[in-house]
C-alpha cells in the first residue's frame, strides 16, 4: 500500500465507528505525527498513553484503569496507546475492560489506536479490532530527508537520486542514520582528496542495517545482465521497462513495476537473473 493510500485508509477508519485500531509499526514518531495530522484536520484531540507517564506524562497508571479515561472524556478524541501488547497479554482483567470500553467508544465515535510492532493478543476482539501495517516511507519522504542531509545545490541530480534510491526500503530513522553516516564518510574522503562512491556507500550502509534482520538477505549490485547467458527476450523486456523506475516516470504518474515471475528447471539461472534485475 502506498503512503497516500494508507493515509486515506487510516483517515476513513478514524472517521467511521471503528473504535479499535492496531497500527503496527516500528516508527512510533512518524505514526504519531500522521495520527495528529489526521485528527487535527477533523478537529479532534489526540491523547497519548504510555506505561511510564500515563496520559498526563507524569502520572503512571495501569492500562486497565487508564481505559476509564476513554469513558469519561468528553467529545470524540483519539486515544493512542503505546506498547500496550504486554499488558493485554498478561492481564485478563485488562482485556475484559477493553471489551467493555470498545462498545462505549464505538457509540460515542471515540477511537483507540494501539501503536507497536507486536501483534495484540486479544482473540475475543479480533472481529472488532482493525489492524493496519504502516508502510515504510515513500520516495518523497526519503527525498526530503536526503535533501536536508545532502543539500542538492552541493550534489548533482544523479548523485542525489542514487542516494534516495539506496535509502529506499529503510525506516525513516534508518534512512537518516545511513545518510548521515555516508555524509561523514564523504567528508572524510574529501579531506583526504580521495575518490568516493556515494551510491556504493549508501548501499553498503543499507546492507549493514539489513544484515541484522533474520528475514531479509541483502544482495549487492555485483552482477549485470552481461553475466546472464542467453535469455535475450527477457533482457530486451527489462531494457524496455528500465525507464519505468525513473524519476520522470514517477512525475508522469506511472506506477513502478511490481514484480517478475521466473519459472524454470533447476540451474537455469533464475536466482542470478533475480539478482541482476
Amino acid at each position: 500500500m502506498s503512503q497516500a493510500s494508507f493515509n486515506r485508509e487510516l483517515r476513513a477508519l478514524m472517521r467511521a465507528p471503528y473504535a479499535l485500531i492496531h497500527l503496527r509499526t516500528y516508527e512510533e514518531g512518524r505514526a504519531l505525527h500522521l495520527i495528529q495530522q489526521l485528527a487535527r484536520a477533523d478537529g479532534r484531540e489526540v491523547l497519548e498513553w504510555d506505561a511510564l507517564g500515563g496520559f498526563d506524562g507524569d502520572n503512571p497508571q495501569p492500562l486497565a484503569s487508564s481505559l476509564q479515561r476513554v469513558v469519561i472524556e468528553q467529545g470524540a478524541p483519539v486515544f493512542v496507546f503505546k506498547d500496550a501488547a504486554p499488558f493485554l497479554r498478561d492481564d485478563p482483567a485488562t482485556r475484559r475492560r477493553l471489551r467493555e470500553v470498545e462498545e462505549i467508544a464505538s457509540r460515542s465515535r471515540k477511537t483507540l489506536i494501539f501503536l507497536g510492532s507486536e501483534r495484540l493478543p486479544i482473540p475475543d476482539l479480533q472481529k472488532d479490532l482493525t489492524m493496519l501495517d504502516m508502510p515504510l516511507p515513500g520516495r518523497p519522504e526519503v527525498k526530503l530527508e536526503c535533501a536536508r542531509i545532502f543539500p542538492p545545490e552541493h550534489f548533482g541530480e544523479a548523485e542525489h537520486e542514487a542516494l534516495v534510491s539506496g535509502a529506499m526500503g529503510l525506516t525513516l530513522k534508518e534512512a537518516r542514520r545511513a545518510l548521515v553516516r555516508v555524509r561523514q564518510q564523504h567528508q572524510e574522503a574529501h579531506a583526504r582528496n580521495a575518490p568516493f562512491d556515494l551510491e556504493a556507500s549508501i548501499l553498503s550502509e543499507k546492507q549493514r542495517l539489513i544484515g541484522s534482520d533474520e528475514a531479509l538477505e541483502f544482495f549487492p549490485l555485483a552482477e549485470g545482465l552481461g553475466d546472464v547467458g542467453g535469455l535475450d527476450e527477457l533482457k530486451r523486456w527489462l531494457h524496455e521497462r528500465a525507464d519505468a523506475f525513473s524519476e520522470e516516470a514517477r512525475a508522469y504518474g506511472l506506477p513502478a513495476p511490481k514484480g517478475l515471475l521466473l519459472v524454470g528447471v533447476q540451474g537455469c539461472g533464475k536466482s542470478l537473473t533475480a539478482k541482476v534485475v
